[in-house]
């Protein structure tokens, strides 16, 4: 008697469905570790881009929400066309609007070009810099105050 496809078949199976340990319960522990680091880690990258987001006079809630946060980088912060936004969205092209950005937010924080280099190579690591470090946003509007005697053309 040889083993048949059918046998073979209903073996994996019967193992598969077995609840009393074995592979199935191993896959489950490590899903379970992977969501719960994977977890802490979108935790980590929201409370960086919330930071960001409050230090460039944006409301922090913008960061929680998906594409509109895009939106907001490229348009409010980092003061880029429109088109940068849907550049930032199509592959390959995404590349290079990813380098122009990180240049341009390492810019407005008042950091170096090469400040930009790592935000692009080591984005989560430089993000936390500027989060959480003593950088201050420097892309906003003119900090002039207008009093009461100043026209609109001075301005």
């Amino acid at each position: 008697m040889g083993i048949s496809p059918v046998n073979t078949l209903t073996a994996l199976t019967l193992f598969a469905a077995d609840d009393g340990g074995g592979i199935m319960a191993g896959l489950r522990a490590a899903a379970g570790t992977c969501a719960l680091v994977f977890g802490v880690m979108f935790l980590v990258i929201f409370v960086i881009q919330w930071k960001i987001f409050t230090k460039a006079g944006q409301p922090g809630w913008a960061a929680l929400v998906p594409i509109y946060n895009a939106w907001i980088l490229v348009t409010e912060i980092c003061k880029k066309e429109p088109l940068w936004f849907f550049l930032s969205m199509l592959p390959v092209v995404n590349i290079i609007a990813a380098w122009v950005l990180c240049m341009e937010l390492a810019k407005k924080f008042g950091k170096s070009e090469t400040f930009g280099i790592g935000l692009f190579f080591l984005g989560p690591i430089c993000l936390a810099i500027l989060a959480f470090g003593d950088a201050e946003y420097q892309g906003g509007k003119s900090s002039k105050k207008k009093s009461k005697g100043d026209d609109d053309e001075n301005w």
